[in-house]
């Protein structure tokens, strides 16, 4: 099942092992969504559909991207 077949409804979109993952962001422009793992300090950037997510390390508590 994707987002995409069934609007509003919650879907797992990467398993990563955050801590505390929060903060999902949608990225229109790239169908992407930005999210925080807070204090591990990382910020993930996934692609729906295909699940890839680039991950940026800020070695910083995080709560949120904008």
């Amino acid at each position: 099942m994707t987002t995409t077949e069934h609007p509003g409804t919650l879907a797992t979109i990467a398993r990563l092992g955050a801590q505390v993952g929060e903060g999902p962001v949608w990225l229109p422009d790239t169908g992407d969504v930005a999210w925080v793992d807070m204090p591990a300090g990382l910020i993930h950037r996934t692609r729906l559909g295909t699940g890839d997510t680039a991950t940026t390390i800020v070695d910083a508590f995080l709560g949120a991207v904008t």
